[in-house]
């Protein structure tokens, strides 16, 4: 019995560490692929399958989490937090959470919400009302998942629009059309690698 129970011991110490270097195998997956994503040319294909990625890549992270909840357990911590006293920033957190969830399959453990609240306090100078416009305009920008200090500017709601004055849109820096140099706006939809040589293909067949 006791060979038997040290046996179950090394095995799930062995099948701890093999979950570790998963998880580690998974984060380099992870940064290859945004790397990756950054230099690929933009085109309409480009845009559905990054999407189609991204989705398979929460699932993978959604799985990765449940079963890690089962092999790491770890006693949860109690969350406490002034901010939480008032009730709309409550509700709001909850909001936040289940975003984060939704948006970048991450579920929130007590430690990491523990501290989250204490980093939001000190953005937010403890202030509910402060703390609840910075989750919302986080949340307003879907590829964020972490909170910062957010300008003055950015809080305040624009004033009315006066009539006849005019509207600036501030777009992109890389569909700017440069001054002087009649270089035309990008389009939409630009070749990749893999269509161009398709349709030099194409036209050498035409050409036979």
């Amino acid at each position: 019995m006791v060979k038997r129970n040290a046996a179950a011991i090394q095995n799930l110490i062995k099948m701890k560490q093999s979950w570790d270097k998963l998880q580690s195998d998974l984060l380099n997956v992870q940064t290859h692929i945004e790397e990756l994503l950054d230099i690929l040319p933009l085109s309409t294909i480009f845009y559905k399958k990054r999407n189609a990625l991204n989705k398979a890549w929460k699932c993978l992270q959604k799985s990765a989490a449940d079963v890690d909840a089962f092999i790491t357990p770890v006693k949860s911590v109690k969350v406490a937090c002034p901010l939480l006293d008032d009730p709309e920033f409550k509700e709001s957190w909850k909001f936040w959470k289940d975003y984060l969830a939704e948006q970048h399959g991450i579920i929130m453990r007590s430690r990491a919400e523990l501290m989250s609240l204490k980093r939001l306090m000190e953005i937010s100078g403890n202030d509910a009302a402060t703390a609840v416009k910075t989750l919302e305009f986080v949340m307003s920008r879907p590829t964020d998942k972490n909170f910062y200090k957010i300008k003055e500017a950015d809080l305040t709601p624009a004033g009315p629009v006066v009539q006849g004055q005019k509207t600036v849109v501030k777009l992109p820096v890389n569909y700017i059309q440069k001054a002087n140099t009649g270089t035309e706006l990008p389009r939409f939809h630009q070749k990749t690698i893999q269509e161009e040589i398709r349709q030099n293909e194409i036209n050498k067949l035409k050409n036979q």
